[in-house]
């Protein structure tokens, strides 16, 4: 074992040449640095002067630890047998440099005298705290938020027929483009019949307030506002509709932050009925159908499957994980095999199969529903991003698709044109639930 060597010339010279220069060329701030330097050595040498000059044994020094950290006279956290480096450097027998020595480090030292969990011990308990926690989002999910998933299933199974789904995504809240909702709602009004589908295609909320990431400008959004803004939004849709079209909303990777985080980080205010997820954003009170899958919020058998909804027997529904430009949605019809339509890239995109047995299928990737603004914290150049929602006609196992993309308010699609009523797509205080505010 070795004990504390005693500083050199060579180490004076290396401590000096440490110094910036601003400290080693005035000779003002060199002389405080030696003083500095001075009184810390002092200090060192006070402080090994009542140390043992033995040579300790491994049990020596477990036991001295050990009796530092129960002594209830310099210890406060005695009972809680809780102990420090510095702790020990004071009130030791042997010099702290004995301990590294022989582990290393100071932790390895207090789990071998039991004061610390072993590392393996550690790991199981994390883990478990994992399970747990994932365990509760469960039953949080399976008791608000299954009671809405498929209230519309046997139309999903039944193919044949004429039926459209307009789908729009990505709107983001407060960030929603009012042009492009405006346009949305008039095209839903004046197409969609009774068995057909207004699809909210995940990401309508944004909850970056709820997100670990920093998020700029967008994190500043409180949530009570962006819940009433998207409860606003989607009574404002209902409002519209004809009797018998349903609206499907399914969970984006913005939605899952909300979940996440009531059940596991605010679980006792998520206990409150006002703040089940299917009375946050009027999901009950308007009949909105949920549908997600394929991570741990899922309803039990499903965790393994895609987040995803067949809708009429031969189109699927899913937010999206693809990012590629110009190619998610080639990817997204890859992955599936069959005909469908996502959103998550904010840019507007189809493929077609690109063989015999897939030459009738296709997918489409809508472009996003929000403004630009939405970016501004963490793109510095052009998003390259396009607005609008797209629609899809499904008959027998065929889809057609047709994305609407909105320019300057105005959009063309299926030889139909819809123009926002809301003038330019001019930037709102996203802080403010100025949809509501606006319809007033």
């Amino acid at each position: 074992m070795s004990q504390n060597k005693k500083p050199g010339k060579g180490d004076d010279l290396e401590k000096f040449l440490a110094a910036p220069d601003e400290v080693v060329l005035n000779p003002a701030e060199k002389r405080k640095l030696q003083a500095r330097k001075a009184e810390d050595a002092a200090r060192q040498a006070r402080e090994a002067f009542g140390k043992s000059s033995q040579e300790p044994s491994i049990e020596d020094m477990l036991g001295d630890v050990v009796r530092v950290a129960e002594d209830e006279e310099t210890n406060p956290y005695a009972k809680f047998r809780s102990i420090s480096p510095r702790r020990y450097e004071l009130y030791g027998h042997y010099p702290v440099q004995c301990i590294y020595d022989q582990w290393g480090t100071f932790v390895g030292a207090k789990r071998a005298a039991g004061l610390a969990p072993e590392i393996g011990t550690t790991t199981r308990r994390r883990a478990r705290a994992k399970k747990a926690a994932l365990e509760h989002t469960g039953r949080y999910v399976t008791r608000h938020m299954m009671p809405h998933v498929g209230k519309y299933i046997g139309w999903d199974r039944t193919a044949g027929g004429r039926h459209i789904a307009l789908s729009i995504s990505d709107t983001h809240a407060t960030f929603l483009s009012p042009v492009v909702w405006d346009c949305y709602l008039q095209a839903c009004a004046e197409i969609l019949q009774a068995g057909d589908t207004a699809l909210l295609n995940g990401d309508i909320l944004n909850a970056a307030v709820l997100s670990s990431h920093q998020q700029g400008r967008r994190g500043d959004v409180s949530f009570e506002v962006e819940v009433d803004f998207v409860e606003t939004q989607i009574g404002q849709l209902r409002a519209v509709l004809a009797p018998g079209v349903r609206i499907m909303y399914g969970l984006g990777n913005h939605e899952d932050m909300v979940s996440r985080y009531l059940a596991n980080t605010a679980r006792e205010i998520a206990r409150l009925p006002s703040m089940r997820f299917d009375r946050l954003l009027g999901i009950d009170e308007h009949d909105v159908d949920l549908f997600f899958g394929g991570s741990f919020q899922s309803p039990p058998g499903q965790e393994r499957e895609k987040p995803r909804r067949l809708l009429y027997g031969a189109m699927l529904a899913t937010h999206g994980t693809k990012l590629r430009k110009g190619k998610s949605a080639a990817q997204e019809l890859d992955t599936y095999g069959c005909s469908g339509t996502s959103g998550h890239t904010h840019r507007a995109d189809i493929a077609w199969g690109g063989n015999w047995k897939q030459q009738n299928l296709s997918w489409m990737s809508t472009p996003m529903g929000c403004s630009a603004e939405v970016a501004h914290d963490y793109i510095r150049d052009h998003e390259g991003w396009q607005q609008g929602f797209g629609m899809s006609i499904i008959e027998g196992d065929n889809v057609w698709h047709h994305p609407a993309i909105v320019f300057d308010g105005v959009c063309h699609f299926g030889g139909m044109r819809f123009e926002a009523r809301t003038g330019a797509d001019a930037p709102r205080d996203v802080m403010t639930n100025w949809l509501a505010e606006e319809a007033r």
